[in-house]
């Protein structure tokens, strides 16, 4: 069964993919595979095509370190590996939680709200589900659609976000 969210629990973000030059989502046949490029845009504040620069550049580090990761075929066409989001978000200060270890197993939880109306779950996630990868700030998910499977496998958490929204994470960035 499919959940229906509510009303304030999603708002439409393509990340910049529309203003980068891009087809929207909602006009293409197939998924383009670029759910991470989109998720860590709205994320780290950053414009498409940076954050795209930055995992092609993060996936060329990992393959000449790493002789394991070298015939991994990932990229725009493909999707991208947790090795190099993963490393991205670390990075800028985000920590990794295995869902199985919370008790938040479904995406939905990290949507719940008070009684007053306020969210449950503060701050940041980066959320990884079955095939996809969604935005959750404050209670209200970033995306372009609603993930048709909820399961969470695992997410990155920062509550602490600057006046400005995401400065640190962009001064972090120029670190990498």
């Amino acid at each position: 069964m499919s959940y229906k969210y509510k009303p304030g629990e999603f708002v439409y973000n393509d990340g910049g993919r529309v203003a980068y030059g891009l087809t929207p989502i909602h006009k293409l046949r197939k998924d383009p595979c670029d759910c991470v490029i989109r998720a860590l845009a709205i994320v780290l504040d950053e414009p498409y095509w940076s954050v795209k620069m930055l995992l092609k550049d993060m996936d060329r580090q990992a393959k000449s370190k790493f002789p394991q990761y070298r015939n991994d075929k990932w990229g725009d066409r493909r999707g991208w590996p947790e090795y190099c989001y993963g490393a991205i978000l670390d990075h800028v200060g985000y920590r990794r939680v295995d869902a199985n270890t919370t008790g938040i197993t479904n995406v939905t939880d990290l949507l719940d709200k008070w009684s007053d109306g306020s969210p449950m779950f503060k701050g940041v996630y980066f959320c990884k589900v079955p095939h996809h990868v969604t935005v959750i700030i404050d209670g209200v998910m970033y995306d372009t659609d609603f993930p048709s499977n909820n399961r969470l496998y695992t997410y990155w958490h920062r509550s602490e976000i600057g006046h400005d929204g995401f400065g640190k994470e962009r001064e972090k960035l120029g670190e990498l």
